[in-house]
């Protein structure tokens, strides 16, 4: 199993913080009977104005129990290096392991919905700088409806909390995080193996160091192929 994907973000204003992501996956995938294991190496390029920014590198693994045809539990894990060409004092390792469940549903648009719940870490590379790393929580819902032909709807709404590692030497103060994101959005099945995902999403991050409080809102193009 694979994938590669890619999104530009082009802002109206303040252009030099445009930014342009390329992301790809392959892997394996073992069945038997209900159940299912996975495994795959992961990999992503982000640039910002054009300049490469970060690069991240990681495998997954992950195990699936189908109670039926529309029912399957998940358990996953997945770790990835992250890496800051231009502040490699940010650079880190992050850890994550989740649950996850989602039900398909027969009637009128097919709808599907899904939960996960997960926890990990980020750990800093650079143990002199343990503000950077943090320890994670969250939980995700989300679903998708068919629309009829190649066209689909999907959105979800997670939040994630962010308690970090150590004393953030401006503000004298350990950093905590809120984060809540929404996104909706339309999936049409260009042909085999090519989908293109037109989609909304909104970032709202509360934090007790003022500087890390925002609101984003995006619109996005995205273009899908898997073999």
């Amino acid at each position: 199993v694979g994938g590669f994907g890619g999104n530009l973000r082009q802002n109206l204003s303040e252009e030099s913080f445009n930014t342009d992501a390329f992301d790809g996956s392959l892997g394996v995938r073992f069945t038997r009977g209900l159940n299912a294991i996975t495994v795959g190496a992961q990999g992503q390029y982000f640039a910002v104005d054009t300049n490469s920014y970060r690069t991240t590198s990681g495998v997954i693994a992950q195990w699936q129990h189908s109670y039926d045809e529309r029912t399957q539990a998940t358990v996953y894990g997945q770790h990835a290096a992250l890496r800051y060409d231009t502040q490699p004092v940010r650079d880190a390792d992050r850890s994550v392991i989740g649950i996850a469940y989602a039900k398909a549903f027969t009637g009128d648009y097919s709808p599907a919905l899904f939960l996960s719940l997960y926890g990990g870490k980020e750990k800093e590379v650079k143990e002199l700088f343990p503000h950077l790393g943090h320890e994670l929580v969250g939980v995700r819902v989300g679903g998708q409806l068919c629309l009829g032909g190649p066209w689909s709807a999907f959105g979800s709404l997670s939040y994630e909390k962010r308690e970090y590692g150590g004393t953030e030497p401006l503000f004298l103060v350990t950093r905590e995080d809120e984060q809540t994101d929404a996104s909706l959005g339309l999936s049409y099945l260009w042909r085999s193996g090519m989908t293109l995902r037109l989609q909304v999403s909104h970032t709202a991050n509360s934090s007790n160091v003022v500087l890390n409080d925002f609101k984003r809102t995006v619109a996005s193009t995205a273009v899908r192929f898997n073999f």
